[in-house]
């Protein structure tokens, strides 16, 4: 027993730094799941493969889509082929404060991970493209 806990501890401690600031939040009843920065200025919905019950996204997902409302409303949504930058929107719904995402964590999931730090946050999909999104500045990569 002990030679598995210390087997255990050693995976622990050998796992990305980022591995271990990873947290989850669970998807809602309508099968999306929703995250926001501590500074409620970015806001960010996850759609899986195959959509959510009230959702399903043109190529079929995953898809993640994150608004920030200032200093102006602006849309990110990146599928695993596409990231589309939409200035004003029209729906200005952001930003709400279901699952803050701390400041120095990462959520991640199907291969779509985000980090989320003071300077903003920055998200990325399965081959290395992504964006990073702030009051400050919108990038895509």
């Amino acid at each position: 027993m002990k030679c598995a806990f210390t087997a255990f501890l050693a995976l622990i401690a050998a796992a990305p730094a980022w591995a271990q600031n990873t947290v989850s939040f669970p998807p809602s009843p309508n099968g999306y799941t929703m995250f926001s920065m501590p500074s409620n200025n970015v806001d960010c919905v996850f759609t899986p493969a195959g959509g959510s019950k009230v959702y399903k996204p043109l190529d079929g997902g995953p898809e993640l889509s994150c608004d920030r409302r200032e200093p102006s409303y602006v849309n990110l949504t990146m599928t695993p082929k596409r990231i589309e930058r939409t200035n004003n929107p029209g729906e200005q719904s952001c930003c709400g404060t279901e699952n803050p995402l701390p400041y120095g964590k990462v959520w991640s999931q199907d291969g779509f991970a985000c980090e989320s730090a003071q300077i903003g946050l920055t998200c990325r999909r399965p081959d290395g493209h992504g964006f990073s999104i702030s009051r400050e500045a919108i990038k895509q990569f």
